[in-house]
């Protein structure tokens, strides 16, 4: 058998100590990895500068002058030459359609915007669940998760880390391109250390070696950052010149030594075997660099079509004798003679028409390939009125979302918050130096409001106190995200459920329970326990209030006092022993006088007195 041969990969330090920051720091290329370079075209494509290093224009002119946003300084006409032997595959296009970022957008708009995200519960421990829901909004939770879901959208990788700062929950989304992870278990994407590595540039000033003047120079600084299971290193950004870097300072060491990673790895659609995802529209670029440059194309032409050339049919010696120059216009006129004629040279348009059919169908193609569905609101407004029948329109995209929800909610969302609780845990064994003395570490967070209702035998004029209390943690519990629906129940889809669920509560198919509880859905009701529950104190209340009334023998409001079966003004007489079974049917009151199926009353004989 043959012997494979070959460099030994790096050697893996052991969990928990101070090697795992000298892996990471020794074992970081300082210039870019291939890795890098593919990860920043693909977020290139999202921003817009997928064709920055292309240095002519459709034009053949300068790109970076002629850009509608140009830092540089335009070169005067005449000074500049267009480049004429330019393939227009090096070209930079002037009209780019920037499908990469609408399908990124639409995708993370599709499960974090505010109608759509999804709510954290803690299973049985109310505290906690609301100790939890009060650090997320003290770290703009969803913000940050919007953030990363479209670095992760675009790039295919995002890691986020939570911190305590000072007290206060702080949250970070970081670029996978500029990382370099150590693995704890790479089955499940756990990180035992990552290294954030990444340059920037500043403009400083400095003397022109030639001419002496003051000038702005380009210097180009390195940031490190090391976050591990046991420390937080910052260094000093350092000046790279020639390509070397020299020894780097730290600028703050946080050694907090919690014993896990302080967050989460997340590959945007999963891969296996691979340390990164894949972003949205892997495999689409191509089709988004085709209809760029046909619509950069037509563009061109469509332009040079409303500033046509003059075709002139004239012997050019009339021509010189006018000053061999011809003037255009409404306020000029051109003297081509007798037999002369003149007219504009304008295409007919079809090759543009072909080009912008083109760019339809590989639109189409883009969006297929990348499951992603782009109507026209014209076009659904007609087509589709229900809930349903839009799903039904976004199915390819709702298929690839459920995907995303999975990789963001169970391998992101879930973490972190475990992340959090473990962090206020962590804290509470903590102790701080004060002046008091020891003390216990406090996490500062917005303190709850508690509402206490007082009872019915409190004393007259009580109202409702309010009290301000820390949170605390709980017990704990299972950790779980309630998705909501994609798309919002139009009025229609409300009335239809509504009469559903009151035909299936009378014909004894579900209870009041049940029916409740799939109505406070349907209106986005957070607590429908406690709906419930006022809705049967309200039951209960009226019909104790119908029964005082048919005790006292008044009508009810609302009752029509010509009604025979309703009861008269006044007690009852008692009437003769009831059959078995009367008992449990409602009472039965004569009909007051005058009303239909009334007796008639006798009237006594004129003048008075009955029988002698």
């Amino acid at each position: 058998m043959d012997t494979l041969t070959g460099d030994e990969a790096p050697h893996q330090p052991i969990a928990r100590s101070p090697e795992v920051s000298r892996w990471l720091y020794d074992n970081t290329p300082i210039p870019e990895t291939k890795r890098f370079w593919e990860m920043d075209r693909r977020e290139a494509h999202y921003v817009g500068r997928q064709y920055a290093h292309q240095e002519h224009d459709w034009w053949g002119m300068s790109a970076d002058q002629t850009e509608t946003i140009s830092p540089s300084i335009m070169v005067p006409r005449g000074f500049e030459q267009p480049a004429l032997n330019v393939s227009v595959r090096n070209k930079r296009p002037t009209s780019p359609y920037h499908l990469v970022r609408a399908v990124v957008d639409r995708f993370t708009g599709l499960l974090f915007s505010e109608g759509r995200k999804p709510e954290v519960v803690v299973e049985n421990d109310a505290d906690t669940q609301e100790m939890l829901r009060a650090a997320m909004h003290q770290c703009r939770f969803w913000p940050m998760m919007r953030e990363a879901r479209t670095i992760g959208g675009a790039t295919g990788t995002v890691c986020v880390t939570v911190h305590l700062r000072e007290g206060k929950y702080a949250m970070e989304v970081h670029n996978g391109k500029f990382l370099t992870v150590l693995w704890k278990d790479r089955r499940t994407h756990t990180p035992r250390g990552i290294l954030k590595q990444y340059r920037f540039e500043v403009e400083r000033p400095g003397r022109d070696p030639d001419s002496g003047d003051v000038v702005n120079r380009k210097v180009t600084y390195l940031v490190r950052r090391i976050i591990t299971e046991d420390e937080d290193i910052v260094f000093k950004p350092v000046e790279i010149e020639d390509g070397r870097v020299p020894q780097m300072e730290v600028a703050d060491h946080v050694p907090h030594n919690l014993g896990f990673f302080p967050g989460v790895w997340i590959q945007n659609l999963p891969v296996l075997e691979d340390d990164d995802g894949d972003p949205d529209c892997e495999g689409a670029y191509q089709t988004q660099d085709t209809i760029d440059r046909l619509l950069s194309q037509a563009n061109k032409g469509t332009l040079l079509n409303m500033d046509p050339t003059v075709v002139m049919k004239v012997d050019p010696k009339v021509v010189a004798l006018g000053g061999g120059q011809i003037r255009k216009g409404s306020d000029n006129t051109l003297n081509v003679g007798n037999e002369g004629d003149a007219h504009y040279l304008e295409i007919n348009g079809t090759g543009i028409t072909v080009a912008m059919e083109l760019v339809e169908r590989l639109k189409q193609n883009f969006l297929d390939m990348v499951a992603c569905v782009i109507v026209d609101p014209t076009v659904i407004s007609g087509a589709a009125q229900s809930a349903k029948a839009i799903e039904y329109l976004y199915s390819p995209m709702l298929e690839k979302a459920d995907i995303l929800r999975s990789q963001y909610g169970d391998l992101g969302i879930i973490p972190l918050c475990e992340i959090m609780i473990k962090l206020a845990s962590w804290a509470n064994d903590q102790r701080v130096e004060t002046e008091a003395g020891p003390a216990r570490l406090a996490i500062d967070l917005p303190k709850k409001v508690t509402r206490f209702e007082p009872s019915f035998d409190a004393h007259a004029g009580a109202r409702p106190v309010t009290h301000a209390v820390p949170h605390r943690l709980g017990p704990g519990g299972h950790i779980k995200l309630v998705w909501g629906p994609y798309f919002s129940p139009t009025e229609q889809d409300k009335q239809l459920a509504v009469n559903t669920l009151v035909a299936a509560k009378e014909a004894g198919l579900i209870d009041d329970e049940t029916a409740v509880h799939a109505a406070a859905q349907l209106f986005k009701v957070k607590e429908p326990g406690q709906m419930f529950k006022k809705i049967k104190a309200a039951q209960e209340d009226e019909a104790d209030r119908a029964q005082a009334t048919l005790n006292a023998g008044v009508l009810p409001p609302g009752a029509d006092p010509n009604d025979p079966n309703a009861p008269p003004h006044g007690e009852p007489k008692p009437g003769k022993p009831g059959k078995p079974g009367d008992a449990d049917k409602p009472p039965q009151f004569p009909p007051p006088p005058g009303a239909i199926g009334a007796k008639p009353q006798k009237t006594p004989p004129a003048g008075g007195g009955g029988k002698p």
